[in-house]
């Protein structure tokens, strides 16, 4: 897990963010990188942060799939076309959630 781009530790590819998104993405990442600088966790400290970090982020991102999902949902019921509509959701969620590779279960 890379500190510098999985971790944001960079302000890496803002050229695809217009003004409003970078400000909104410096504000919440700008306070992150200060207080791990601050702390500059090491050795198990250091990969605990890493991700305890990587983990917020990647929760949020599906928290985010999932309200979307929901949006699309009560649109369908709604507009009367959940009856003829099938939905499909598949998803790899559980990376780095802990949970043992398939190759290691008994």
């Amino acid at each position: 897990m890379d500190l510098a781009l999985d971790n944001k530790m960079v302000p890496f590819r803002q050229d695809r963010m217009n003004d409003a998104q970078r400000k909104q993405w410096n504000k919440v990442y700008d306070g992150i990188r200060s207080d791990v600088l601050k702390k500059r966790p090491q050795g198990d400290d250091l990969v605990r942060w890493k991700y305890q970090r990587y983990m917020a982020d990647y929760l949020a991102c599906i928290k985010s799939l999932d309200e979307s999902v929901g949006t699309m949902l009560d649109y369908l019921d709604k507009s009367g076309l959940a009856e003829n509509t099938v939905v499909i959701y598949a998803s790899d969620q559980g990376f780095f959630l802990g949970r043992k590779w398939l190759s290691q279960a008994p």
